[in-house]
């Protein structure tokens, strides 16, 4: 007998946790949007369980949270990776494939599925900032190299933690970056990235990702 215990019971268990601390967040759609095909059979990073994202509605805009990179390993006692993202328009738009939204959680994701410190980078530096492929966003937001940036762990109005069965996973909000503000953190550096992080917390937009946001730098 497995000394862990079952590994889809242990998984159910920390959805239904993810699932109850997002549902006190806003309204949460029914449907969970999962690939086809698991990163892994593509030649993608792995993950704990199967890719999962829900949508969430809340005073009138759209999220999208991850719902997978805290899962168990399936060898081993924890919370997976550690993390959970979350990304907000600041508007109600659809969520469907090729969307920037959905495109940006996805891509943040899978970064973090390949390089697995970004858990402690998080809990290290406070933010982070990355750069991810622009096909999905509107032209304005990508730079020369055709990336858009995002910068990772803006402080919040969020819970900064979710418990789960096994532990405690932090829960990261993304926010789009406009070449302006990448520019400035590729410029500046650690300094760089501080102050634009101060500086959207303390905008009207806050977390909340939109192409027409104006730049804060």
């Amino acid at each position: 007998m497995d000394p862990l215990g079952d590994h889809d019971q242990r998984v159910r268990a920390a959805t239904a946790a993810r699932r109850e601390a997002y549902g006190r967040l806003g309204k949460v759609d029914a449907t969970v949007l999962t690939p086809l095909l698991g990163p892994a059979v593509l030649g993608g990073s792995r993950w704990p369980s199967r890719p999962a994202w829900r949508v969430i509605h809340r005073d009138g805009r759209t999220a999208i949270a991850s719902d997978a990179l805290s899962d168990p390993w399936i060898d081993e006692y924890g919370i997976g990776f550690g993390l959970e993202f979350w990304i907000e328009a600041d508007l109600e738009i659809p969520v469907v494939a090729g969307s920037w939204l959905l495109g940006a959680i996805q891509e943040v994701c899978s970064t973090a599925a390949g390089h697995a410190r970004v858990r402690t980078l998080m809990d290290d530096l406070g933010t982070i900032s990355i750069e991810i492929a622009g096909r999905q966003f509107p032209p304005a937001l990508r730079n020369e190299h055709g990336r858009v940036g995002v910068l990772l762990g803006v402080p919040s109005t969020l819970p900064q933690w979710l418990t789960l069965p096994e532990g405690r996973a932090r829960l990261v909000p993304i926010t789009v970056l406009t070449t302006a503000e990448l520019a400035h953190v590729v410029t500046h550096g650690d300094a760089g990235r501080v102050e634009l992080a101060r500086r959207l917390a303390a905008s009207p937009s806050g977390i909340g990702s939109n192409p027409l946001r104006p730049s804060v730098i």
